[in-house]
């Protein structure tokens, strides 16, 4: 590893790091995605599944499906996944894996998060363009909120107030008035 005299660059085997650094005590705790551009590609950042098992750390995952993704669909794609793991108990995302096309390009959106700090739940509350392989990732969010695991979540919290107010015993909302239909002139 090499560096300035003021840390404001970090090169590490031909791979330069711009921006503030002294908080990295070592490399090992740089935050570097990594991709292999196989047929699927396959891509990771963070902490594995294998790693937080051998220091003893309860994890959860989150997993998407590519060929339940509509791009996905469209495109013809019947395999690969995304995978985001989390401590349990917490909202972090500490590790991704994504395997499919574009892999390479879709890890970013993770890093970017593990990076500062953005929550699974913030992640899935993020509109995407539709359709794109990149919603995976959201959709893959969408499955904490979906068993409940984020009971003050925004969008739960909204469902839960609609299903409160259905419920209650107010007079159901008045019947829409159609409008007639243009006559035809001839």
């Amino acid at each position: 590893m090499r560096c300035d005299g003021q840390m404001k660059y970090v090169s590490l085997l031909g791979i330069w790091f711009w921006g503030e650094t002294s908080h990295v005590a070592r490399a090992s705790d740089l935050l570097i995605p990594w991709c292999t551009y196989t047929d699927p590609e396959i891509a990771h950042v963070g902490k594995c599944e294998d790693e937080l098992d051998r220091k003893g750390i309860a994890y959860e995952t989150l997993v998407r499906q590519l060929k339940d993704v509509d791009r996905c669909l469209c495109d013809g794609v019947d395999e690969g996944f995304v995978k985001l793991i989390m401590p349990t108990g917490t909202q972090q995302i500490v590790g991704a894996t994504i395997c499919g096309p574009n892999a390479g390009d879709m890890i970013s959106e993770v890093t970017l998060c593990m990076q500062y700090g953005i929550t699974v739940p913030q992640l899935a509350g993020t509109i995407h363009p539709y359709p794109t392989t990149q919603e995976s990732i959201r959709q893959a969010c969408l499955g904490f909120n979906k068993y409940f695991k984020n009971p003050q979540g925004a969008a739960l919290l909204t469902l839960k107030r609609f299903m409160a107010e259905r419920d209650a015993d107010a007079p159901p909302p008045p019947p829409v008035a159609l409008r007639p239909a243009a006559k035809r002139i001839a």
